[in-house]
């Protein structure tokens, strides 16, 4: 990268322009907006909308090869230690931003990160460094994965650290990521993959998670999806009122927690719930206990008596209640009914390749760890039934697991 990792940067360099025949990227800062360029014997403008879909379009190298894979993960964590970023502190369990890396084959061609930033209900990034890439691939590649993200996160506004950019409104988001979507499809449909999931279960964990083009949820589950979801908050409006105010009373905080969550293809998003713990006490415990869990493949540590979570929170979720906001992810698009749970960034990062194609599906509000015992089951268990449902989903067993996952919140099994 430009200041980081000299000796690295230069092998990579080398080893894209001997592959790929890419030359070097001219510095950003060098492309002017909205100013005349020359172009022969005349000069032309470049508007704003010109220069940003340059930002994920390669002009001299050839991006149709799938083994250039996106790479993203938990700001600060090992994605990007080895880089000499600047080290973050850990958030206690609220979402301080994203780290992004590109890698052509076993090289690292491309990195970015993006610094979150709450504004009331909305979420904004930060940019407070350039993309790092010493290739125009590797840039642009960048770009995408940054637009890509920004778009599934929704976020209302993107500060760069680029003059010529300054900072990108939320319609020029979603349009940005709309294209980087599109090109990455078109990209990874242009040769057969080459690139397969190792499926063993000791196969060497990746650093990060990554990015995979979907074709979305097909138009007859979607309806259903809406149809459910519509009826489902209409019938628990008035009582989402009350809840509202129960939590507003319970302890200092907002109504809804927001949090960060891996949907589809490795997209983030934000999953909504009603909020049942109190945000001065620490998530660490419970995060430590996790990630002791999946290092060391045994049963994490079950909190009967969690400290962080509020009378009427206990009450919320003995009675799944604070899971009604999530109809509005399915309305979104970002959940469905039925499906694997949605699972953080950071523990994703610690699943093993094989369990990593829970991300094939979208993740639903019912599943068949929600009907299987919920809080009484293992992480590890969780992720063999997320597991069994990839590889076994019909609309037969759909129907049957929301039936079974309401008989469990009737009969509170499982509930923590």
């Amino acid at each position: 990268m430009q200041q980081r990792n000299h000796t690295t940067g230069r092998a990579m360099t080398a080893a894209v322009r001997e592959s790929e025949s890419v030359s070097p990227l001219p510095h950003l800062r060098e492309q002017p907006l909205a100013e005349e360029q020359p172009t022969g014997k005349r000069t032309r403008k470049v508007s704003r909308s010109a220069a940003l879909r340059d930002l994920i379009r390669v002009r001299n190298a050839d991006v149709s090869e799938p083994i250039v894979r996106i790479q993203i993960g938990e700001i600060g964590g090992p994605l990007l230690q080895s880089s000499g970023w600047e080290p973050v502190a850990p958030g206690n369990g609220v979402d301080r931003g994203i780290d992004l890396q590109v890698r052509l084959e076993d090289v690292t061609i491309g990195e970015a990160r993006l610094y979150f930033e709450r504004d009331g209900a909305r979420l904004r990034a930060e940019m407070r460094d350039d993309v790092q890439a010493d290739t125009e691939l590797g840039r642009v590649m960048a770009w995408r994965a940054i637009a890509i993200c920004a778009r599934s996160l929704r976020l209302i506004s993107l500060e760069t650290s680029q003059p010529f950019l300054g900072t990108l409104s939320g319609r020029e988001i979603r349009k940005l990521g709309a294209d980087a979507e599109a090109l990455e499809t078109n990209r990874r449909n242009s040769r057969p993959q080459i690139h397969a999931v190792d499926l063993r279960r000791n196969a060497m964990i990746p650093t990060g998670v990554r990015l995979e083009p979907h074709h979305g949820i097909s138009k007859a589950r979607r309806t259903v999806d809406i149809l459910v979801a519509g009826g489902a908050l209409f019938f628990f409006g008035p009582f989402a009122l009350l809840i509202a105010a129960l939590v507003r009373r319970s302890s200092p905080g907002p109504v809804l927690f927001r949090q960060l969550r891996l949907g589809r293809g490795g997209r983030p998003f934000e999953m909504l719930k009603f909020r049942t713990m109190d945000n001065s006490v620490s998530a660490d415990v419970h995060r430590s206990s996790v990630e002791n869990s999946l290092r060391n493949g045994t049963a994490e540590a079950k909190i009967d008596d969690d400290p962080r979570i509020t009378r009427v929170g206990r009450f919320l979720r003995a009675w799944s209640l604070d899971e009604v906001p999530q109809f509005f992810n399915v309305l979104r698009g970002e959940m469905t009914l039925v499906g694997p749970r949605p699972s953080l960034l950071w523990e994703t990062s610690m699943f093993a390749p094989r369990t990593r194609r829970r991300l094939q599906m979208t993740p639903g509000i019912a599943g068949l760890w929600q009907a299987s015992g919920r809080g009484d089951l293992s992480m590890e268990e969780m992720l063999e039934l997320d597991l069994r449902y990839t590889e076994s989903a019909s609309v037969i067993s759909d129907g049957l697991l929301i039936g079974k996952t309401a008989l469990a919140v009737i009969t509170r099994k499982g509930a923590r």
